[in-house]
């Protein structure tokens, strides 16, 4: 699903006669009913996917992706002390974001990721879905704009 929501400038005078613009979310289409009403779920399911990960399930990930990179000339304790050390850099990232690089890295690379690596990619994913919660934000915005600017005119609302 797509929803298109541009920004439009607006002039406001004042008293004093400056005119100061500024720009606000407009909806390229009216919204219908139901996708109106998925916007809650929409949101939910968006900034649940920001909070971060277990340390549990991220040892479990680390844990399936040395298997792919393991070096016999690591000791026990040297991957011991490395894995804790990338615990505690990656533990601020949603699970769904280190499956994935996992899985990226364990298809594409012939190497385990210096952490920094890791960092990249999960930074990567977590502004996007930033990008798409502050979409939303717009969206939402502009429905409400929409709405007053209906109800000031005296038409029934165009969306929903």
């Amino acid at each position: 699903m797509s929803i298109e929501c541009t920004f439009e400038t607006y002039g406001v005078e004042y008293d004093d006669g400056a005119v100061r613009y500024g720009n606000r979310p407009v909806l390229g289409e009216p919204l219908s009913k139901s996708v109106e009403a998925q916007l809650p779920s929409i949101r939910e399911s968006l900034e649940s996917g920001l909070l971060p990960t277990g340390r549990e399930a991220l040892a479990i990930e680390l844990g399936k992706l040395a298997l792919h990179f393991w070096r016999p000339d690591r000791s026990q304790s040297q991957w011991k002390t490395l894995l804790k050390d990338y615990l505690e850099d990656l533990s601020e990232f949603p699970l769904d974001h280190i499956q994935e690089v996992c899985k990226e890295w364990r298809r594409t690379k012939k190497w385990w990721p210096k952490v920094s690596e890791f960092r990249e990619r999960l930074v990567e994913k977590r502004a996007s879905r930033k990008y798409d919660i502050q979409r939303l934000d717009n969206i939402e915005a502009a429905l409400i704009l929409a709405k007053a600017k209906d109800q000031q005119s005296g038409k029934v609302s165009r969306i929903g």
